[in-house]
């Protein structure tokens, strides 16, 4: 005889509203799309403020970043405002741990990391972690591989919730990650100063109070298409590039652009014979090579073109080191 199985209650389930009902105004200015929208809210940063959201979205256009691997993250913060005393709390976006490690590998100089070494362990807020995590990143530097060394200390570290008492939840699941991560981004910023300056990672600035001027939200953020401000040698190029793909979009015949003059290298090779020697690069050390090459590009547009061959550079060590 056949088992009789009780019948599931009915669920009521809501259908998907339409695209012009749930794409903020500000998104589709934005260029944001219906379905990267929805990726957005429902997994990446559920709950999330629409400016938050979009300006998560505009870091990772701007730095060439894919939004879904979350190299940000919307981190809540008490900002203080130095002149009237008054703390609010506001959605800052900030650079995760891994934005920084991309960051430190696109120069093609990155050359591995340690293991992190933990000092004596220690009780803190009512947490048992090692009083400091020391980390080594190595970088690259006229083909030496030099070390730059960070030591996080916990009590300095940790994040606490309001009042100072104990920890915040991530500190108390995971205190000694959380503290490496800290040690990695501190030698991270030792070796690359250039690229990340004084950035701080979230998992640092996790629970961490802003003190300074707090800037009034405006309602809109600025124009998609804002032209940037470049120095005189790169406005024209860019300008010129706008107002093409201005007249692309509306139909119009694309003009022909100037062609921008290719960084030379003093006393090497051009920049097709640099591509082909990374691609057909049998050894780390004909890598090497084609990196000195690199580093030695000069004239108008340099960064771009340097930015590029060592995205290649890094690619292509991967592929050799199997």
């Amino acid at each position: 005889m056949a088992t009789k199985h009780a019948r599931e209650p009915d669920r009521e389930f809501k259908s998907a509203p339409s695209a012009i009902e749930t794409l903020p105004a500000l998104a589709k200015e934005r260029g944001i799309e219906q379905q990267l929208w929805d990726v957005f809210t429902n997994s990446l940063y559920p709950g999330a403020a629409v400016e938050s959201i979009v300006a998560v979205h505009s870091y990772c256009k701007a730095r060439g970043l894919d939004p879904f691997k979350r190299p940000v993250h919307i981190v809540p913060m008490e900002v203080t405002d130095s002149k009237t005393g008054r703390k609010q709390w506001r959605d800052v976006i900030m650079p995760g741990i891994g934005e920084l490690r991309v960051t430190a590998m696109r120069t093609g100089e990155y050359f591995g990391i340690d293991e992190p070494v933990h000092g004596e362990e220690i009780t803190h807020l009512g947490i048992k972690a090692p009083a400091w995590s020391r980390v080594t990143v190595y970088r690259r530097i006229h083909g030496e591989r030099v070390a730059f060394t960070h030591t996080e200390r916990f009590v300095e570290a940790v994040a606490t919730k309001k009042g100072g008492s104990q920890p915040t939840w991530i500190w108390k699941r995971r205190p000694v990650g959380q503290l490496d991560k800290c040690a990695e981004a501190g030698a991270l910023r030792k070796a690359f100063p250039d690229e990340l300056g004084d950035t701080y990672s979230a998992e640092e600035m996790h629970g961490k109070v802003i003190e300074g001027e707090v800037l009034e939200r405006t309602e809109t953020m600025p124009p998609a298409e804002a032209e940037p401000q470049y120095p005189e040698s790169r406005t024209a190029t860019v300008g010129a590039k706008v107002k093409a793909a201005a007249a692309a979009v509306a139909g119009e015949p694309e003009a022909e652009l100037e062609p921008e003059p290719a960084p030379a290298s003093s006393t090497g090779p051009s920049l097709a014979e640099i591509e082909s020697m990374i691609a057909e690069a049998k050894t780390a050390d004909d890598l090497d090579t084609a990196l000195s090459f690199v580093n030695d590009i000069q004239g108008d547009g340099a960064f771009r073109h340097k930015k590029r061959l060592n995205e290649l550079l890094v690619v292509r060590r991967r592929e050799i080191a199997g």
